[in-house]
């Protein structure tokens, strides 16, 4: 049971096309401003947080380590508990001193543009992975909606074409969502209430797939009780247990991604409209994280009890086929789809917007008749970057091809981000932190981050 390509790549069109319409309602004003600026709508915003990885890669920790999933969960979940101690602080700083991303805070303290570029160029660096992540996640969706039959590049394998594919649709609508206000790019409340809706989106459909697992493989929680008692192995795996020390490092990583990740500062930050909002994000998002973890395991031991033939992390579409329902598998393929496309969205204009400014406006100057021309050349270099950033994520992903799988691609970039995490610390409560030891420190975490992580599966992939 399979769909056709033509199927796959309409939906897609289709859900993105949903999303930019009520960014573009939203920016319009067509959707009241009380529900665009409603601490509800700020908190399902940052909901950004869970891409791929919680959509698809959190079900193969399951499928490893049984509970130890959470600690995706926990990490992001204990930033905002704790957000009176470093994000309120922050949160002043960005509203007093309109600082949008990470490299305006950091070049602020450290009083050096030096600082901003330095930040940028490391992001882009580390966030590559992460946009492999989403790229993965929904190119091998639709390679298995698809029956694996799909092949779109002869001269590579099929996850290339379908990847290629994606890309040039994402950007596409990346440039729809964030190019309009070349004035202000920095705030746009039609993108708080897409994010909001995808937030929305994502819940529901992997809310629904734990339906789907508990009706329709156990016959509710009474039968999934038997079934565990007698495949106690699913509880937690074949593999051995997590040991303590690695999850407290997961638990650090995913802690720090929550506040360093560019597409969580922008919607945390440059997108917030009313300080008081992050107070209900600091019980609200956990909430959050809650209902969307509840699923997981659920869904995870349906598709193996459904004798699904998929990878773990594509537990959703191997319950559907499993259970010879295609629309179960669309409702996976549209969590997955929803999830990664917000943070290809949010992460490429944040990252986009820091480097126009820190590293393309410093060492070009730009020659415009007026307001209007000036504010059109502004576009154009936007839509260039965020192009080039999305192809470069593209890359990344082509050149990795099947080594990693999307938890090791999440640990990848969180393990990147987390260089940033002392300079954002030191920034409300270190007052003699300097620029020199800021950039040292920069250099020598991003130095053992390349040669102990990424080059040894940079070599392993060229070995294989």
């Amino acid at each position: 049971m399979s769909f056709s390509p033509d199927q796959v790549l309409l939906a897609i069109v289709a859900y993105l096309s949903v999303l930019f319409l009520v960014g573009y309602f939203g920016d319009r004003g067509a959707i009241p401003k009380r529900v665009v600026e409603h601490p509800a709508t700020y908190v399902l915003s940052l909901g950004v947080i869970g891409g791929g990885m919680a959509s698809n890669g959190v079900f193969t920790l399951a499928a490893l380590y049984g509970h130890h999933y959470l600690l995706y969960y926990l990490g992001i979940a204990l930033m905002f508990l704790l957000a009176v101690l470093l994000l309120r602080p922050l949160l002043r700083l960005c509203r007093v001193h309109q600082l949008a991303s990470l490299a305006d805070l950091l070049a602020f303290r450290f009083r050096s543009p030096w600082v901003g570029a330095a930040v940028t160029l490391a992001m882009c660096a580390t966030l590559l992975p992460l946009l492999a992540l989403q790229i993965r996640t929904v190119a091998d969706s639709i390679h298995h909606l698809a029956g694996g039959g799909l092949d779109l590049l002869p001269g590579g394998g099929p996850r290339d074409g379908l990847a290629l594919l994606f890309c040039v649709i994402i950007t596409v609508f990346t440039i729809l969502f964030g190019t309009r206000n070349a004035a202000n790019p920095n705030r746009n409340p039609g993108l708080v209430a897409a994010i909001a809706f995808e937030s929305l989106v994502k819940l529901g459909a992997l809310t629904l797939l734990m339906a789907v697992a508990l009706g329709a493989v156990f016959d509710g929680f009474d039968g999934l009780e038997r079934w565990l008692r007698e495949h106690h192995a699913a509880l937690g795996g074949s593999a051995p247990p997590l040991p303590a020390g690695a999850a407290r490092l997961l638990l650090l990583l995913f802690f720090a991604g929550a506040v360093c990740m560019p597409h969580i500062f922008h919607m945390a930050f440059a997108e917030n409209s009313d300080s008081r909002h992050l107070r209900a994000a600091s019980w609200g998002l956990p909430l959050y994280l809650l209902l969307l973890a509840l699923p997981v395991l659920p869904v995870t031991w349906g598709a193996v009890a459904a004798g699904s033939t998929l990878p773990a992390s594509f537990a959703g579409l191997g319950l559907g086929a499993a259970l010879g329902a295609p629309w179960v598998s669309g409702v996976a393929f549209v969590a997955g789809l929803s999830a990664a496309s917000a943070v290809i969205v949010v992460a490429t204009l944040a990252l986009a917007n820091m480097c126009l400014n820190y590293l393309v406006l410093p060492n070009r100057l730009l020659r415009a008749a007026g307001d209007s021309g000036l504010y059109r050349q502004l576009k154009w270099l936007r839509r260039s970057l965020i192009t080039a950033l999305i192809l470069g994520g593209y890359a990344f992903f082509a050149f990795l091809g099947n080594g990693q799988s999307l938890p090791e691609l999440g640990f990848l970039a969180f393990s990147g981000t987390l260089q940033f995490l002392p300079a954002v610390i030191a920034t409300p409560y270190w007052p003699r932190a300097n620029r020199i030891g800021l950039l040292a420190g920069l250099a020598l975490g991003l130095a053992i981050w390349f040669l102990a992580l990424v080059l040894p599966v940079l070599s392993n992939n060229t070995a294989g």
